[in-house]
């Protein structure tokens, strides 16, 4: 978690903030991302059902530290803080942005950590997944210490996926 403690993070406002509830999402994004930009109503409606146990904190993976992917949606999401162009605090703030891409192994966008600050430990790097099919029973996963990937949801998103392979593969929609 070092590295996201690393990270000087604030409110949309600019104002410094801290993460204090029991699990930080570490979303990883990038404005020219589609996925990102489709994945932001759900991340949305997702922080909101779960804003007591919740702090969503939205990391850009580029220079400008731009989170203009997540839209409207993204305005009450903790962020690192910007600072002026060229200057030490930016370098710094990169610095510490690559090296939470790099300790989560980040590969894909949007890339969802959810860290169990309690435990000061990683639950999952697969919180995308674990957000878009089991919303309502994630956080009480993560909880009891499972990374939320329960067979039910790991069964739908097969199912999903397989209907729409076969939608593909039959001219279908």
């Amino acid at each position: 978690m070092s590295a996201i403690e690393s990270l000087s993070l604030v409110t949309d406002a600019g104002a410094p903030a801290t993460t204090k509830k029991d699990f930080t999402l570490v979303v990883f994004v990038k404005d020219s991302c589609g996925a990102c930009r489709r994945f932001a109503p759900t991340l949305r409606a997702f922080a909101d059902a779960e804003s007591s146990r919740v702090d969503v904190v939205a990391v850009s993976c580029e220079a400008s530290n731009s989170h203009a992917c997540l839209g409207a949606h993204g305005s009450s999401f903790l962020r690192p803080a910007m600072d002026a162009e060229g200057s030490e605090a930016r370098a710094r703030r990169v610095d510490a942005t690559n090296a939470a891409l790099r300790g989560f192994s980040v590969s894909t966008l949007p890339r969802v950590v959810v860290v169990d600050r309690r435990r000061r430990e990683t639950v999952t790097t697969w919180g995308y997944t674990v957000v878009s099919m089991n919303p309502r029973g994630a956080v009480d996963a993560w909880t009891r210490g499972s990374n939320g990937l329960v067979p039910e949801v790991i069964a739908n998103g097969a199912n999903r996926l397989n209907r729409a392979l076969s939608a593909c593969a039959y001219g279908g929609t």
